[in-house]
């Protein structure tokens, strides 16, 4: 078995490669509840809005953005510049 230079330099290069892969992941991306408010959803299939009686209010309601891939920094960073909000407001769910 040949150990010199390019044995190592490969061995080093493999390893580079399965860390990427191991930090590339899949997140589900919401805006949390903390950070929503006035949601409101139809209780039948009745939709009109100017009847109260078929709206219920949902105050833990969380809003969903997208799936992401990607390392978890960059994956915050792209969630909360497509929802026009700050990161702080976004949850990461891995899938």
């Amino acid at each position: 078995m040949y150990t010199g230079p390019m044995w190592i330099s490969c061995q080093r290069q493999c390893s580079r490669a399965e860390r990427k892969e191991d930090s590339m992941k899949k997140y589900v991306a919401v805006i949390e509840s903390c950070a929503v408010r006035d949601v409101r959803f139809c209780n039948n299939v009745y939709t009109d809005p100017m009847h109260n009686e078929y709206w219920e209010d949902l105050p833990e309601a969380e809003i969903f953005i997208g799936v992401y891939e990607g390392e978890r920094k960059e994956v915050l960073a792209q969630a909360a510049a497509d929802a026009r909000t700050d990161i702080y407001n976004i949850r990461l769910i891995e899938i």
